[in-house]
This record gives C-alpha cells, structure tokens and sequence, in this order.
C-alpha cells in the first residue's frame, strides 16, 4: 500500500495566518529586514485598563489605580489605543465594555486589564464595580460585569483577545454574596446550592475550547489568552510597593522587544511565583494559531531561511521544498543554541532537518516547539508520527497533535484531520474491521462489507454526529474509536 507524499496530503499548504507580509525577497538575510516601525503602524491593537480601588463601604485597595495607570502608559507606549477608567460605578464599567468592544472590531489585539475585585459563583466570574452593594441575587447580574461574556463577545470581533485579571485580592463581598445566593436560583447561573460563591477565580477550564470554525477555515489566524494573578480559587496580594506583585512582573515583560506573548505570560507567572517565595501561583491559558508580539523581534538568518511562509515576523518566509538546507540548518542551529527555549526556533530547525530527509533529528525538535504550544509544530509533528518518519507510526498520537493545533484553529491541522480519505489503502479485513466499530455505534453497513457499504455507513455516522461526510477520515476514526483499522503505510512505496 502506498500513499502520497505528506507535503501534498498532509502538507503545509498555503493558510492565511493573519500578519503583514513583507514584500521583500525570500532569501535576504538579517541585514535586509523589514522595517518594524511601518510593519508595527499595521498591527492594530486596542485595550480597555480598569482599576477599581475605592469601594464602597469597604477598605480601599492601595495598589488597583497606580496599577491600571501604569499598565496603561505601558500599552500606550508599544502602540495600542487605550481606553481607561477608574474607579467605574458598573455604569461606567458598562459603557467603557461597549466602547471597548466598538474598538475591538477588526482588532488585531484586544486586550482587557482589570485591577480590583472579583467574586465566582457558580463557576462563572465577576467582576465587581466600585458601588456594588449586592443586596438580593438579582444584583449579582445586574451590578457585576460577566467576564465570559465579554469574552464570548470579543471573539467576534477581533482576532487576539487578551484578558488579564489581576482580580483575585482577598474580598470582602464573599460573605455578602454567599448570604444573598444561598440556596437561591441566580439570574444566569446554574444553582447556587450546589455551586456557591466562592473566592478567587473560576478554573480556566470554564473558558470554552470551541473555536471559531467560520474564521479558522476562512484562514484566519485568531487567539485568546485568559491570565489570572493566581491560581483558581485563590486570592492575590495587593502588595505592600508601588505596585501588586502580578503587576509589578507584568510591567517588566510587557514592552520586552520580540518577546512572544505566550512565553511572555509564562515568564510573568514565573516571576510572580519567584517573587513571591511561591505563595502566589499565577494560571494563564494560551490559545493562539500564530506568535503574537507587543514588539515584534528583529528576524534571524534562521528565519529568513527556513520560517513558514505564513507567519507573524513580516517577511515571507520559505516553502518547504524551497528550503535551503546547507545554509538553514546551521543557522537554525545557531539560533536554538542562542535561545534554547524559543520554540519558532526549535520550530524553523526541525522543519530544515526535515526538508533534509534527516526526519530522526526533526521529530525531537518538532516534539519540544510543540509541547510548548507552537501550532506549526503540533501540525507537523502529528504528520511524522502519522507517516511514521523519525518516529514509530503511531495514528493516535499523530491525530492527537492535529486535533491540538486545529482546536486552535490552525486551518491546515483541520484539513488533515477532514480532507483525507482512508478507506483509499483499507483492503477486505480494514472494512470488516471498520464495519464492526460501526455496528457498535448502531450504523450497521449491511451484509455486503465492501466500500460502497461502508462508506453509506459512515456518512451516517457522520451526519448523526456532526462530523464532516468525506470517508473514513481523521476526524471520523478517532470519534469512532476506529484509528487502529488504518493499515500501516508507507509514503516511501
């Protein structure tokens, strides 16, 4: 059996990741890089900058308005409109989200800061207004500002939501609203018996997975990152300097030139935990198609020679066959070895390996960029351990990887999981073998087992669960449970 080469079916392909592509030749090197001040004007980013501090009749928080200013002059700083408000009645706040959301339409970036008080009930976060009273649990709907729904109501309109919550201080209103939301149905909520108020945040968990399917297939790229100061459930000082201590670290990373947004979350989590002798534990969750900057880096050789042809650096990288592989391999090399943990690089070099046949040392570095949440790595390393190139054949984890990158929303990984139709290589004992897990999920082909049969089957499968009809894919199988009736191939036959 036999089947194509994974650059035609399982290939990169040409996918619209949104960035700015500079028009210069593929094959400069550093010193012909773009200009980042013009390709930086056409990144359009936005944020709305909250601080709520003088509560009423509570203690005011120190730290909330300095906070909220600072991080404001910072994202004015690096180019992004910014909407502030301080101290906001839920008025204000209401009327600051409608004109946040106005700017987020077609935004590159738009980013959320919020310094103050929050409160979780029933798994869904709030954030409380400084003229809360949270009298009876209607209030809970009506004085608090619903954190998942702005998000829900951002991803509509701009393409990299960034929602930061340095909302976890130790809250006065927790007993105000157990009293109020005991044992009662709140507006919205699911009961408050069986999931009370509680202190802190959600679980990140809560933030859905969905992807925007329309938009990643229409080939853009799109992303959100929610970023707590502290872990679910728990509180966040204020802190006793200028500044809260997730601020503090977030103010020292957040103009850092080429540094990526998601390390950068991970670098202020790491600060935060260090800073704090391991007290406050910060939670972030990253979900993005591309690599997101505040200040975009300075392009190597090594992306010059071996990046993407569709990426967030401006410049047009290369096609995988075009790849030059005497001069990007060492250049990659270089870069990996000047940052060790930079996963575009671990990326770039693992792609000029694999341009060189040399798949045993690309896998390693395709697997390293990807579980550190690089989209082109999780697709790419799904491809080999599919095709079994450097690596064991192995169909589950391989399609494991794509469903990671096309959760995503890469359009390429939801292409390989839907565009390919195994039953091309299944020969009398691959169909019985299909033909049984069908029977079990009550889609029975009949007593002919043959392609025909089969295939009538699955597409009932398919429609019963919203799964697209195009034969025994990815997708299908690892619904199904069905993966291990792929016969083993060979794209070298």
């Amino acid at each position: 059996m036999s089947i194509l080469h994974r650059y035609v079916w399982f290939g990169l392909g040409i996918v619209l990741i949104w960035c700015c592509v500079w028009s210069g030749s593929a094959g400069a090197q550093t010193a012909g890089a773009p200009d980042r001040d013009v390709f930086n004007r056409n990144i359009r980013k936005v944020a709305l900058v909250v601080g709520a501090a003088d509560y009423a009749d509570q203690e005011p928080l120190a730290n909330p308005l300095r906070d909220a200013a600072a991080v404001a002059d910072k994202l004015k700083g690096i180019g992004f409109e910014v909407i502030e408000t301080v101290n906001p009645t839920i008025d204000d706040l209401r009327d600051a989200e409608d004109d946040f959301l106005d700017a987020a339409l077609d935004a590159d970036i738009a980013l959320f800061y919020f310094a103050g008080h929050s409160i979780q009930v029933s798994d869904v976060n709030y954030l409380i207004p400084v003229d809360a009273r949270l009298d009876d649990p209607k209030s809970l709907r009506r004085e608090l500002l619903d954190v998942s729904r702005l998000v829900s109501r951002l991803d509509r309109l701009a393409k990299t939501k960034i929602i930061i919550l340095d909302a976890c201080r130790n809250n006065p209103f927790l007993d105000r609203v157990a009293v109020v939301s005991d044992g009662q149905q709140i507006e919205g909520t699911q009961t408050a018996q069986s999931q009370p108020a509680s202190r802190g945040l959600a679980p990140l968990s809560t933030f859905s997975e969905e992807v925007d399917v329309k938009r990643a297939e229409d080939g853009e790229a799109y992303g959100t990152v929610i970023a707590y100061a502290a872990a679910a459930g728990r509180t966040a000082s204020d802190g006793d300097g200028e500044h809260s201590p997730y601020t503090t670290a977030l103010l020292e990373r957040l103009d850092e030139p080429g540094l990526e947004v998601g390390r950068m979350f991970r670098a202020v989590a790491g600060d935060v935990l260090k800073n704090t002798n391991g007290v406050q534990r910060p939670e972030y969750l990253v979900r993005l198609t591309n690599e997101v900057y505040f200040r975009f880096p300075e392009p190597l050789d090594c992306d010059y020679l071996a990046a993407e042809p569709y990426n967030n650096l401006g410049i047009p990288g290369v096609e995988f066959d075009s790849i030059r592989t005497a001069e990007a391999i060492p250049a990659c090399r270089d870069a990996v070895t000047a940052d060790p943990d930079n996963p575009r690089f671990l990326h770039n070099l693992a792609r000029a390996l694999d341009a060189a046949r040399r798949f045993d040392e690309a896998v390693p570095l395709y697997r390293q960029a990807a579980e550190k949440g690089f989209v082109f790595a999780e697709n790419n390393l799904g491809v080999m351990l599919l095709n079994g190139q450097g690596t064991k054949q192995d169909f589950q984890a391989g399609t494991e990887w794509l469903l990671k990158a096309s959760k995503q929303g890469y359009r390429q990984a939801r292409v390989n999981l839907t565009g390919i139709d195994f039953l091309s290589i299944y020969d009398d004992s691959d169909f019985l073998a299909l033909a049984r897990h069908l029977t079990k999920a009550g889609f029975t082909p009949g007593e002919v087992i043959d392609r025909e049969t089969v295939t009538r089957a699955l597409a009932g499968y398919q429609r019963a669960n919203k799964l697209v009809v195009a034969g025994a894919t990815l997708e299908t199988l690892h619904h199904l449970g069905a993966l291990a009736t792929i016969p083993a191939y060979s794209i070298d036959d």
